[in-house]
């Protein structure tokens, strides 16, 4: 009884097997998804401050002013 138990694949053995193998594929199917994830992910360029907060000075209005009308 044992033996054709083990022969088939089916009782507790089979059973552990079976979801163990199931574990195991996830896993690999996850590991394969965030690979590919931070491969092909790029990255965001670094940002630095260079001081200027996107305002001009009444200066530079006024030279860029003559500029465009000359």
């Amino acid at each position: 009884m044992w033996n054709q138990m083990m022969s088939n694949g089916s009782g507790w053995m089979g059973l552990w097997m079976g979801t163990g193998m199931a574990v195991l594929g996830v896993l690999v199917i996850f590991g394969i998804i965030m690979l590919a994830k931070t491969l092909f992910n790029s990255p965001q360029p670094a940002v630095e401050p260079t001081g200027k907060t996107g305002e001009i000075e009444a200066k530079e209005s006024a030279q860029k002013k003559r500029d465009l009308q000359l």
